[in-house]
């Protein structure tokens, strides 16, 4: 059978040579920005500077860790008596007919060895306990167990330690678990694909391609194949893979050799990897769409779940960092530096739009030279960087998703902020992805990409109306400002996707008369308008 995902396997290796440009033609050209700084504007000049410093140092990351990639095709083989795996599928108020469809899937698995479902239940509403027990009985298979976990505060987490202390407790001879989201349905063969790795007793979990159900065009980029197209094989190929909470089976003496699940961050799965490689433990990334999920397409949802994935790697960043973290080699102290500095790129962005708008506003450059001049050493910068993601993604759209990297950089900035300020030992709340969507006007969330366009563009407003001669403006800097702020404007399309109001005008009478000859005259009359939502061509 052959593996869908070959097609996006990249075989040709031109983005090393277009990342030697960028390094090489960036380099020439922050040394060159340095002499040039003027002094008259050092907030704006030095404030530059340090943001295209930044951004070369981000990408010059990035092409070291890309540099090597890894694409597991093959199914390692089944050894004669495969092992036993546990499955463990951790539920949080998720509606039980999707609970049924993932269920359903794990079950009408082919693996050949022994296999125990759980289903852990973290809700502790009566209802929806006697629901799933219905659902499980209804089912009325002997590898389904449903498990009611005590009370605790530590999220999907501490859902699925207390799965495994059940586990061990009822089957103390599996040490494999497959953690399926409520949501995720499961390939029949996910196992057959994925056991054969623990054949090797140091690898501790193996991570495969989880596939996103998404509208057409995919507006919020939720299929995201730069990540496992691209990055993911990146890191697999340095140890570095780190699992993505579902689609991923697990070693249980290796989890339980760090103390199972963490629980310090919002969510499990990067944490837990990373304790485990730096505890020795290998890790795999198998390279074959084996799952496929749902994926938040409402704005607040969506929101929600990549500022989360940012907090946790941005407090491994702030308060257990890569580059100090004992027993990590030095390839995976770098990628898992790349990835909170990619959410931390969100101030640079957001810092080059205002200094482009300062600049225009007071006419004040950061550079001492012409634009013509400056255009010269920055334009090969920017064409090599833009070589670089063209060759890297290859044959993968990566438009859509590049719009959100840099549309939601103030969701990620403020992230940052709220991390740093609560230190290690306060972790935000977190809260389960909302398996609905909820369509509606959510404009006031992207007001700070509004108010951030509508800066840099009444910015240049001002100077096209009061200045005559345009030859003296700094084309280099505002074409660089505007270039970074246009990506904004995906995010602020879908903030009213699906969202169509639609009024109701309805009229009512009150009162009658009745005369002699029956006829009945209203005598109070109302007039009500109400706007309701309406998801285009369907009413919600």
């Amino acid at each position: 059978m052959q593996n869908k995902a070959e097609k996006y396997v990249i075989r040709k290796k031109y983005y090393r040579i277009a990342g030697i440009f960028f390094i090489i033609s960036t380099t020439i050209y922050l040394l060159w920005l340095s002499k040039h700084l003027n002094s008259n504007a050092k907030l704006i000049s030095w404030g530059f500077f340090v943001t295209q410093t930044f951004s070369f140092l981000l990408v010059t990351l990035s092409v070291i860790n890309h540099w090597k990639t890894k694409y597991r095709l093959r199914r390692p083989p089944l050894s004669a008596s495969p092992p036993a795996v546990a499955i463990i599928v951790a539920t949080y108020k998720e509606p039980v007919k999707i609970v049924r469809k993932t269920v359903k899937s794990l079950l009408r698995i082919t693996y050949p060895g022994e296999i125990a479902l759980v289903v852990s239940n973290d809700d502790q509403d009566p209802k929806q306990r006697y629901e799933l027990e219905k659902m499980v009985q209804d089912m009325g298979s002997n590898r389904l167990f449903l498990y009611h976990t005590t009370e605790h505060t530590q999220a999907k987490a501490g859902n699925l330690n207390q799965g495994i202390s059940f586990l061990r407790a009822n089957f103390p001879n599996f040490d494999l678990l497959l953690t399926q989201d409520a949501d995720e349905v499961a390939y029949a063969d996910i196992l057959n694909a994925t056991v054969g790795y623990f054949a090797d007793p140091n690898v501790a979990y193996v991570q495969t391609i989880k596939q996103s159900k998404v509208a057409k065009h995919d507006p919020f980029g939720n299929r995201d194949l730069v990540w496992y197209g691209r990055t993911a094989a990146s890191k697999d190929a340095g140890n570095a893979m780190f699992a993505c909470g579902s689609g991923v089976v697990w070693r249980i003496s290796g989890l339980e050799s760090v103390g199972g699940f963490s629980t310090w961050n919002m969510v499990e799965d990067l944490t837990t990897s990373y304790n485990l490689l730096a505890k020795g433990w290998d890790s795999r990334y198998h390279f074959e769409p084996l799952s496929e999920g749902l994926a938040p397409e409402d704005l607040p949802n969506f929101i929600k779940q990549r500022v989360t994935w940012a907090t946790d790697a941005l407090r491994i960043f702030f308060w257990d960092n890569p580059l100090f973290k004992s027993g990590l080699t030095i390839s995976q102290r770098l990628h898992f530096l790349e990835t909170p500095l990619f959410y931390l790129n969100g101030f640079v962005v957001l810092a080059l739009v205002v200094l482009t708008s300062l600049s225009l506003l007071f006419e004040k450059w950061p550079t001492t030279v012409d634009a013509v001049t400056h255009t010269k050493y920055l334009l090969p910068s920017f064409l090599s960087l833009e070589a670089y993601f063209l060759t890297n993604n290859a044959n993968i759209a990566y438009t859509r998703i590049r719009q959100f990297w840099v549309g939601l950089s103030p969701n990620f900035a403020l992230a940052a902020l709220k991390v740093f300020i609560s230190g290690p030992n306060n972790k935000p709340t977190y809260k389960v992805t909302k398996k609905v969507n909820k369509y509606g006007n959510y404009l006031h969330l992207v007001l700070p990409q509004i108010l951030v366009l509508a800066l840099i563009c009444l910015s240049l407003a001002k100077v096209v109306v009061s200045t005559p001669l345009y030859s003296g403006f700094d084309w280099a800097t505002v074409f660089w400002g505007f270039y970074q702020a246009s990506f904004f404007v995906q995010i602020i399309k879908v903030s009213s996707w699906k969202y169509s109001p639609r009024v109701n005008i309805q009229f009512q009478m009150k009162g009658v008369i009745n005369n002699s000859h029956g006829t009945v005259y209203p005598t109070r009359s109302s007039l009500s308008i109400e706007a309701t939502p309406f998801e285009k061509g369907k009413r919600k």
